[in-house]
């Protein structure tokens, strides 16, 4: 066992871990799991474990202990960072995924004694990483701003909910004239902005146009509280999804949608990004987010939100972004990523 990984259960989780079955020698890498195990299906096997009790953690500081390099799957909260800085020769082979909430908690987070308590023992664990796991070179820039971290930058795509997925078939949204379809936001979190998005949309709503809006994760009482204002704003034409579907359905989903609005105001709904670009669709973000900044830089086209409308991207424009996604955000070069991470001395 050469690579410890500590991951909570989430929906990227069983993928990644099918992919390094599939695609590497399993036996060299341990995975330790926190959270709802069933919720996403994930089962215990001989290299993955439910980290649990008091037996299990004397079990993972052992394997901490023997092991090349430690893979932190989002890195929050005092325990995480408890569990390095009382175990300091950890750190040095330490590789923060960086997953977007995990970076930006000092925007967000409690402003209270162990809020601060927690920021500031993340800091003294970040800046002593071996290195920063990311495709957006903006989170990491914002990492060393925050944090200090002095790690290096490995550049990964690091999920295959990252990876796109080319998909046959009719486009729904070309087979016949219907409403003009908005996707709004990815989840049920106060940092997709949805009130202040439902603003700039309301003055379309004499326009024939649909509004749906993802809110199967997140907090319920924010759900409720988007759902009303939704119904309230644009009556019949407003959607809401609060059931989780399966991969395929989302991805299709997504296919029938004519544009996506995404008012985060940090690195979030990346993987329903790359899919409703490489589907060729219109995408509004906001201007100064680190998504916004790595399109940009990498030639796909994407819209300011603050300038919104119902134009959609011309048929040129749709073309090279279905062209770009599909060669950057690919499953060869994931494992070309992976590779290198795991095998960099």
């Amino acid at each position: 066992m050469h690579i410890v990984h500590i991951c909570p259960a989430d929906k990227f989780t069983p993928g990644f871990i099918e992919f390094i079955r599939q695609n590497f020698d399993f036996s060299e890498h341990q995975f330790w799991i926190y959270g709802d195990f069933s919720q996403y299906g994930i089962a215990e096997e001989k290299n993955v474990f439910r980290l649990s009790g008091i037996k299990c953690r004397g079990r993972l500081l052992w394997s901490l202990l023997r092991c090349r390099k430690v893979m932190l799957h989002s890195f929050h909260g005092i325990k995480q960072a408890l569990l390095l800085l009382l175990n300091p020769w950890t750190l040095r082979k330490s590789y923060w995924f960086i997953w977007g909430g995990d970076l930006y908690p000092y925007q967000s987070g409690r402003k209270n004694l162990k809020g601060y308590l927690t920021e500031w023992l993340r800091k003294c664990a970040i800046r002593h990483m071996a290195g920063i796991v990311t495709y957006i070179r903006g989170d990491f820039l914002n990492a060393c701003r925050q944090y200090g971290c002095t790690g290096e930058w490995f550049e990964c795509l690091m999920y295959t909910s990252n990876v796109f997925i080319p998909e046959s078939g009719n486009d729904e949204a070309a087979d016949h004239p219907r409403a003009l379809r908005i996707l709004v936001g990815n989840s049920a979190l106060p940092t997709n902005n949805h009130l202040a998005a439902f603003n700039i949309l309301h003055q379309y709503a004499g326009e024939n146009i649909g509004i749906i809006c993802p809110l199967s994760y997140g907090i319920p009482e924010y759900r409720l509280q988007i759902q009303s204002a939704g119904k309230q704003l644009f009556g019949e034409r407003f959607h809401s999804l609060t059931q989780f579907m399966p991969a395929r359905d989302y991805r299709t989903l997504l296919r029938s949608i004519d544009i996506a609005v995404f008012n985060h105001t940090r690195q979030q709904a990346m993987g329903n990004t790359i899919a409703l670009l490489g589907a060729g669709k219109t995408v509004f973000l906001n201007q100064g987010t680190t998504q916004w900044d790595f399109f940009r830089e990498k030639g796909i086209h994407v819209c300011d939100l603050q300038s919104f409308s119902l134009t959609l991207l011309s048929e040129a424009e749709k073309m090279e972004n279905q062209e770009k996604i599909a060669g950057y955000f690919s499953e060869d070069n994931l494992y070309q990523q992976l590779n290198t991470l795991f095998n960099e001395k």
